[in-house]
């Protein structure tokens, strides 16, 4: 939980009242981009030799531990705050540091012993995800591999294989039908269960995953689709056009 009393992360001194004045917080700018902000108690470090206390610097920080600077100088030497991290101690700021910037921890990691990076241009790198404590220290650390592509102009783009499409493509089926059960006369959850059942795929759309997941949906699953047709109404004019395609075929 976080601390009731913030420490700098320049030099751990406590912080303490400057003023209150009104400032765009993320949650104003996420929230209300064009608003006027909102009133924040604004706080600075107690030791007036701090790097923040400086005169081109003159760091403050609002209520959620978001930084911001009135000094002379618009840059701010982010290396030295302790672990990279100009959160304080103690705040949200500080742990979405190292969990969503990871500031101060390895970001990736390259799985160079690769030979279809030479013949195809094909890498994989994996990306480091942490959970962390109001205090910045990592609590979690795990690993997600990405396979990536370099293109002519150099250019690395991530470039997911056909397994990660199809299973990616059945987890939103998944979470649909886990949906659909939960509010079975709800109007969109009918909605998003149905566009699973497509009876045909657009001439253009020859992607083996999505022809393999709707023979997946399709074959196996058509007592969900009775419900859904018996919740939706059995001549129901949404899904008249699926009923061709599921016609005797057995499910799970």
């Amino acid at each position: 939980m976080e601390r009731e009393v913030w420490l700098c992360p320049f030099c751990k001194t406590e912080l303490e009242y400057w003023e209150t004045m009104v400032v765009e917080t993320l949650v104003d700018h996420v929230c209300d981009p064009n608003g006027p902000g909102s009133a924040q108690s604004m706080v600075k470090c107690s030791n007036p030799e701090c790097y923040s206390n400086q005169e081109e610097v003159q760091m403050r920080w609002d209520t959620y531990g978001d930084s911001y600077t009135f000094g002379t100088k618009y840059e701010v030497r982010e290396d030295k705050a302790i672990g990279k991290n100009v959160g304080p101690f103690g705040s949200v700021a500080r742990k979405s540091g190292v969990e969503i910037y990871r500031n101060g921890v390895k970001k990736e990691t390259w799985f160079k012993i690769n030979p279809c990076w030479l013949t195809f241009n094909l890498g994989i790198f994996g990306e480091y995800q942490y959970q962390a404590d109001y205090d910045g220290n990592v609590l979690k650390k795990s690993i997600k591999w990405k396979r990536v592509k370099k293109e002519k102009d150099g250019a690395i783009i991530l470039y997911p294989t056909i397994f990660h499409d199809i299973c990616q493509k059945l987890k939103w089926f998944y979470s649909d039908r886990r949906y659909f059960f939960k509010d079975p006369k709800g109007s969109f959850s009918q909605d998003e269960l149905l566009k699973h059942y497509e009876a045909k795929l657009p001439e253009w759309d020859t992607r083996f995953y999505r022809k393999f997941c709707k023979w997946w949906v399709n074959t196996f699953y058509i007592k969900t689709f009775r419900k859904l047709q018996f919740a939706m109404g059995k001549h129901s004019i949404a899904v008249q056009w699926a009923v061709d395609d599921l016609k005797g075929k057995k499910s799970n």
